[in-house]
Parts: structure tokens; C-alpha cells; sequence
């Protein structure tokens, strides 16, 4: 099955290998699309002396080559090899509204979920921090649907009189 995106600049629905946008010079630009990668180094390394850097941070860089692959192109009867390309993940993460590039991503595959990426990338202290804003959205929530059945129910019996 051809995979289809629709571009957010031009409004054309277009299929693998269709890039350029109407412009005829820059490629489509569709939703942005988030991967993942959870190779967090194990030692996030030293600070410097007199550094401000948080030391629970973990750093890294991860370079991907050949995203997008080269192309050949024909110049008179010469062949021509252009584009090949890379994407760098920073702290394991990467974003891109380029659909050429999460073509061939989503090709490639190997990305990691957000829970793996949490467990890879946050240290325990954040992820405990991560956790306990996440109980106290629930329980928010929790409260405003209480309130909202209590209103119903003060509602229904005031009609009911």
C-alpha cells in the first residue's frame, strides 16, 4: 500500500516519492511527526569545575546517516549521486514535518515508545517527578467528574420538586 501525506502549505494530497511542493523548490510540509530513541548514555560523564549544568541531566547526540538516501540524477549522459542526508537526535528525541524524512525513518524503524524513552533518557528522581504529576492530574480529574455527577444529581432533584 503507497503511503499518502497531505501538506499544511499547499493542501495537496501526495504519495511516496512526490516531495517537492508546489513551490518546486522546497519539499511538502505535513504534521509534525516525533521519534524516539532510547540510547541513553550510562554515565552521563563529569561537569566542569565552576559549570551550571545540572549533573542529573543525561546528554547525547545520535547521528543517523542516509536519511534521506542519495539519488541518482542524469546530467547529459554523466551520473550524478546527490543529497544524501542525516538526522541528529538530540537527548534521543527528533521531530520532523519533512514527509521524505519520516518516509525513510519509518522504513528504517528501531524507534522506542515514551515510557522507554523515559525509562532510558530521566533519571529515577524525574521519573518519580514525572509519576506524581501524573497521579495528581488523575486525581484532578477524578475530582471534577465527582463534582460534575454532583451537579447532576442536585439538577435532576431540583427538577424532580
Amino acid at each position: 500500500m503507497l503511503q499518502t501525506w497531505k501538506c499544511v502549505v499547499c493542501g495537496k494530497k501526495f504519495s511516496t516519492g512526490e516531495w517537492t511542493c508546489s513551490d518546486g523548490l522546497s519539499n511538502h510540509v505535513v504534521e509534525s511527526k516525533e521519534y524516539l530513541l532510547n540510547d541513553a548514555p550510562s554515565d552521563p560523564g563529569h561537569v566542569a569545575p565552576g559549570s551550571t549544568i545540572n549533573v542529573t541531566l543525561r546528554d547525547g547526540r545520535t547521528r543517523i546517516c542516509n536519511i534521506p538516501p542519495p539519488k541518482k540524477v542524469m546530467e547529459g549522459n554523466d551520473v550524478k549521486w546527490i543529497g544524501e542526508g542525516y538526522v541528529e537526535f538530540i537527548r534521543g528525541e527528533f521531530h520532523t514535518t519533512d514527509p521524505e524524512i519520516q518516509y525513510w525513518l519509518d522504513k528504517k524503524g528501531g524507534f522506542c515508545t515514551r515510557e522507554q524513552w523515559n525509562q532510558a533518557w530521566l533519571t529515577q528522581g524525574q521519573q518519580l517527578l514525572l509519576q506524581r504529576q501524573e497521579v495528581e492530574a488523575m486525581r484532578g480529574r477524578l475530582e471534577s467528574e465527582r463534582n460534575e455527577l454532583l451537579a447532576q444529581v442536585k439538577q435532576q432533584k431540583s427538577n424532580a420538586a
